[in-house]
């Protein structure tokens, strides 16, 4: 069972998906599709320590900070 749907000779990220269908249950992930539903270009998913979370896109000039191991990634 693949997670992930890669097409034929894909050579980038941008051409895989994430199949929201299948059982992300089981990689303790419960709310892939409300995370996909909801994400618009340039935001960026990222693991809060419990589930899925998106971090909207940042505002031009704005950079994305990251706060260290245990710490949510933000935008300064």
């Amino acid at each position: 069972m693949s997670l992930l749907i890669v097409a034929k000779g894909a050579t980038a990220l941008s051409q895989i998906g994430i199949n929201a269908d299948k059982d992300w249950n089981a990689k303790e992930i419960s709310n892939i599709a409300s995370i996909i539903a909801g994400t618009l270009q340039g935001d960026i998913v990222y693991y809060n320590g419990s589930s899925l979370a998106s971090l909207p896109a940042g505002s031009p000039g704005h950079n994305l900070q990251c706060l260290g191991p245990g710490n949510n990634p933000r935008w300064s």
